[in-house]
């Protein structure tokens, strides 16, 4: 019996044990389940919403989507969308160190960022950023911290001016500029190319070297749909020698697409009719893009300014002027002493004298017609304010023995291109017989040919 007594003992007292025990576990399995239900019950509100907000789209965030489709007069209107913003907070954005101007990196409050207020939803905030925060820092992210504390930030987002490469173009006004035009205005039509608080400046250049930037301060006009740039067509003119594509890209050296394209169009002359000829001979030059008058173009013939007679678009009708040498000319439009377009030759030719009418038994008023080619017409030589001469001299007695006969003397009858008549001078030598003389005909400044003709009195 004591010992079934003392067996009931034991098995009451490791049941008691037992019992503790599994209280114990019991105790520590509500503990942990309590910290966990605690832990999850921290993780929502009492509205139902999460703690930790999301950004999950920046629009517009200036690589995904263009800033200059979201623009107003103070800034660009910034769209956050999301969860778990709650129903107020602060908004904050944060520079990218590689863009800030400025020298403090920390996070801008927007509340003097802004304007035209903030709208908070727990789905969705929209602001404003204003043009002299994006200014100074024209990338970066932003901060959303709800009512909470809790904060979230999100990617990084462009908020510079933009390449314009969502812009959409349907016109570029005028098509065809021409390097004789003054005070051209090129007007770009289309659209998204954001309001005039979004200008920006613009880079004018040809594949062949020639760059002009175009400040934004003096583009005339800048809306969504127009812009309208001055072109420095007298600039361009002196550095684009030949036909060339001009291009128009913004300001950003890593920045290859172009907006706008156009043809600038510079004078050609391309042949001269006749090639060759005489002083003062009227040619006419055939050419392209020469416009209906002048317009501040001149022709030169080897740097000599050459009178103009006509002009047309296709051709131009000029006097070759006075030269003081034979041979090949150079033909050049000029703009402001700078050489304009490509050029042609002209070969200025000597007279040629071959031979005399009469070359025996000359006497004082004998009628004498010297006959070759390259002389010239009357008309052609006072055209250019010149005079043609016959020089006739003795060859025995050059110094004492000689005339000299100009072309509007009385005594020549006829002064043409291949026939000069006029009547034979008194010289010493009448009395005398079987004299030589050289004769030379010069027109122009020292242009000259002579021929020794052997005649008696």
């Amino acid at each position: 019996m004591n010992i079934f007594i003392l067996k009931r003992l034991d098995d009451r007292i490791f049941g008691e044990y037992t019992l503790v025990i599994m209280k114990k576990i019991l105790t520590m399995c509500l503990l942990i389940i309590g910290l966990v239900v605690t832990g999850c019950g921290s993780a929502t509100n009492n509205d139902g919403s999460l703690n930790n907000p999301v950004i999950s789209v920046v629009t517009p965030d200036g690589i995904r989507t263009s800033v200059r489709e979201n623009t107003t007069t103070d800034g660009i209107r910034v769209t956050l969308t999301g969860a778990n913003f709650g129903s107020s907070g602060t908004i904050w954005y944060k520079p990218s160190s590689s863009s800030a101007s400025g020298s403090s990196l920390d996070a801008v409050r927007m509340s003097s960022s802004v304007s035209g207020g903030i709208s908070w939803s727990d789905t969705q905030i929209c602001f404003t950023l204003m043009n002299s925060t994006r200014a100074i820092y024209p990338t970066g992210s932003f901060i959303v911290e709800n009512n909470r504390g809790e904060k979230y930030t999100s990617y990084e987002c462009k908020f510079d001016d933009g390449e314009l490469n969502n812009a959409v173009i349907t016109s570029v006004s005028p098509s065809n500029v021409y390097s004789y035009d003054t005070n051209q205005t090129l007007v770009i039509t289309g659209s998204g190319f954001g309001n005039y608080s979004l200008r920006q400046d613009l880079v004018l250049y040809t594949t062949s070297g020639y760059t002009k930037t175009i400040p934004a301060s003096e583009i005339y006009n800048w809306s969504d749909n127009q812009i309208m740039i001055p072109l420095p067509v007298s600039e361009m003119a002196s550095s684009i020698t030949s036909n060339a594509v001009c291009f128009i890209r913004t300001n950003n050296v890593n920045n290859t697409a172009h907006l706008a394209s156009f043809s600038f169009n510079v004078p050609q002359i391309y042949g001269v009719e006749p090639s060759s000829g005489s002083m003062g001979k009227i040619v006419t030059l055939r050419g392209l893009n020469l416009g209906s008058s002048s317009n501040g173009l001149s022709v030169y013939c080897d740097n000599v300014y050459a009178n103009i007679v006509n002009w047309s678009d296709d051709s131009i009708k000029v006097r070759i002027p006075n030269q003081t040498s034979i041979g090949p000319k150079n033909i050049q439009l000029k703009r402001n002493n700078l050489n304009v377009g490509s050029s042609v030759t002209y070969e200025v030719k000597a007279p040629a004298l071959y031979g005399c009418s009469k070359s025996s038994d000359l006497a004082q008023g004998d009628n004498v017609t010297l006959n070759g080619s390259f002389f010239g017409t009357a008309s052609e030589l006072q055209g250019i304010w010149s005079i043609g001469k016959i020089e006739i001299t003795d060859d025995e007695s050059p110094a004492t023995n000689n005339a000299t006969i100009y072309m509007n003397d009385l005594s020549v009858t006829n002064w043409s291109d291949n026939a000069i008549s006029f009547v034979w001078p008194k010289l010493k030598s009448n009395t005398f017989s079987d004299k030589t003389f050289s004769i030379k005909v010069i027109v122009g400044s020292e242009v000259f040919s002579s021929n020794r003709i052997q005649v008696t009195d």
